[in-house]
């Protein structure tokens, strides 16, 4: 497991990833009041196979919060996001979701 941050625009977030790049993308999305480790099991069993990421969603983990309630509304997360995945470098990916990171998912 590769830890780091990535600071993209006003935003930073805590980010964890395992296997190699050249390998299919899955990107992890957690619950709430959960953090980006809540998929270290599926992770270590995929990773020969697949390049897992997986972050903290604002507030959660390591990532800071936003500074405003409204913030955390699903047009303003999605865009949130939206930049994280694009400073990773991350334009084709399969998902796994849980709870909350899966209603930010499919927006």
């Amino acid at each position: 497991m590769n830890h780091f941050f990535v600071e993209f625009g006003e935003y930073e977030a805590s980010v964890c990833e395992w296997g190699d790049k050249s390998n299919p993308q899955i990107i992890c999305f957690h619950g709430l009041g959960s953090t980006k480790l809540s998929f270290i099991e599926i992770a270590e069993l995929l990773k020969d196979k697949f390049h897992i990421v997986s972050f903290d969603l604002p507030g959660h983990g390591k990532t800071p919060s936003f500074g405003k309630d409204e913030d955390y509304g699903a047009s303003h997360l999605t865009k949130w996001v939206v930049a994280l995945l694009e400073q990773l470098g991350k334009e084709t990916f399969h998902i796994v979701a849980h709870s909350w990171g899966a209603s930010v998912a499919l927006h």
